[in-house]
């Protein structure tokens, strides 16, 4: 983060290299030894130290995964080991015999619209 703020021209009042990677990986051992409750206090004062470059909510829109790839979103799987994926949906054409693709499409915003993808049946 301490980069993204150079790179961006904002001067930040503490220097936070050292301290974020330090408690990135305390939040790793804590969870890995079930010791979850100094995994959420590692984890609130990695966000408020993080918190003074970038401030989002839970319920925000448009959010910012990854700082170095703006365009990655959230997409939901639906599946109990891994519910969420981070990425943009992409689609492929290919020839049925030899398997070569013939068109690649990337489908940025929410790809599970129905309303977007399907055709309404008229009765």
């Amino acid at each position: 983060m301490v980069m993204f703020a150079q790179d961006n021209g904002l001067s930040l009042r503490q220097n936070y290299n050292r301290e974020a990677p330090r408690l990135t990986t305390q939040v790793g051992r804590y969870a890995h030894a079930k010791q979850y409750k100094r995994m959420r206090t590692a984890i609130k004062t990695l966000r408020t130290r993080v918190g003074r470059i970038l401030t989002q909510k839970i319920k925000d829109k448009n959010k910012l995964y990854a700082p170095h790839a703006p365009e990655v979103e959230c997409i939901s799987k639906g599946k109990a080991r891994n519910p969420y994926e981070f990425g943009v949906k992409v689609t492929l054409a290919t020839t049925l015999k030899e398997g070569l693709v013939v068109g690649m499409r990337s489908m940025p915003a929410n790809p599970y619209q129905a309303t977007r993808w399907k055709r309404k049946s008229s009765r």
